[in-house]
């Protein structure tokens, strides 16, 4: 089955970065998003050694077919209220963070779409030595599922599931060598669903743990490009031993790639990277899937006022689909974000998305 979704266009949209490994040094421009505005900029409350920050943003959005059918298409404005909160640490060495928000939409004449996603996390950076620094993180999140899924059940609400996920990452560099360690872990719990019959969709079958070890090797070539090498294993074991339709859909997998990180005349950074991808599964039943792989993940800052990003990936995905074992997701995106005025920024992108 080869499912595409249309061009599409959005506003106030955040930027998708990559994980870099901490080797080129050269003095970058800054995103037009993340410059500092101490004009503007909220001070924050004092804690001791930790700052406090709150924020609540509203959005807008018109969405024109809110269903993501191929006919008989719905269209509704949709109001969005996001609260958080942040603390942050104020230390000169290592680092300590949290963060708790929520994402309240509003549908004005389709309210069973409307849905209350929440979030709470820590993260946490150790300095170990000048050459060695190790991250953590742990998450919690209440999410729903974008009725654009390949894998939503047509339910008479979108579908609820809960993410688990904790991961630990080191970076080590010492002369013009850098290495980049990383283990993840995260346990997706999905909602059972009601259909507009009353019937009960059992979404148990979903629910799964997938843990991942990665690390990457790089070396600085020349001043600003390093070249690396990449290696990740995943191992995505589902609760249920078999689904609904009679299928062990546990798999393992890997993804080596080989690609490049650079910094060009200090107005272009990111990184590149191809490579090849497998998934092996379980089940007989299942056909393994391989293909390449890319990353991308690139940044130009255009003007003073103006930066853009352009980013992209192709992974290979879960599905629930009868007669599928995954998915191959191939994506595309580039944003522009255009500093009008020092407390006015414009920011827009245009993307696209196969899913096959």
């Amino acid at each position: 089955m080869v499912r595409k979704s249309a061009l599409f266009l959005g506003t106030a949209l955040a930027w998708a970065g990559f994980v870099a490994v901490p080797a080129v040094q050269a003095q970058d421009a800054v995103h037009v998003l993340e410059r500092p505005k101490p004009e503007y900029d909220p001070v924050g409350g004092r804690v001791g050694s930790f700052f406090i920050y709150p924020d609540a943003q509203l959005e807008t959005r018109y969405d024109t077919n809110i269903f993501a059918t191929e006919s008989d298409t719905e269209d509704d404005f949709i109001g969005i209220f996001s609260p958080s909160v942040s603390i942050e640490s104020d230390w000169s060495r290592h680092a300590l963070n949290a963060t708790a928000g929520a994402d309240v939409g509003r549908f004005v004449e389709f309210d069973s779409e409307n849905y209350e996603d929440f979030f709470v996390g820590a993260d946490g950076r150790l300095d170990v030595l000048r050459s060695t620094t190790v991250f953590g993180n742990v998450n919690f999140a209440r999410l729903h599922e974008d009725r654009g899924s390949p894998d939503d059940v047509n339910g008479e609400t979108p579908t609820v599931y809960y993410s688990y996920d904790a991961g630990v990452n080191a970076a080590y560099q010492v002369s013009r060598i850098a290495l980049f360690g990383d283990a993840n872990y995260q346990y997706l719990d999905y909602d059972d669903v009601d259909t507009s019959t009353g019937a009960t969709i059992n979404n148990d079958d979903r629910d799964r743990g997938v843990a991942t070890a990665g690390t990457r090797v790089g070396y600085e070539i020349i001043p600003n490009y390093l070249a690396f090498v990449s290696g990740q294993y995943n191992n995505r074991d589902y609760t249920d031993d078999v689904d609904d339709s009679g299928l062990n859909r546990d798999s393992q997998g890997y993804d080596l790639s080989v690609g490049t990180q650079f910094r060009l005349s200090g107005i272009t950074r990111g990184e590149v990277s191809v490579g090849w991808q497998q998934q092996f599964y379980e089940d007989a039943a299942l056909d393994d899937i391989s293909g390449f792989s890319f990353q991308l993940g690139v940044t130009w800052f255009a003007s003073e006022l103006t930066t853009v990003d352009f980013v992209g990936a192709r992974t290979i995905e879960e599905t629930t689909i009868v007669g599928a074992a995954g998915y191959l997701n191939s994506s595309l995106r580039v944003d522009v974000a255009h500093e009008l005025r020092r407390n006015i920024i414009l920011s827009g992108g245009l993307g696209a998305a196969s899913n096959d």
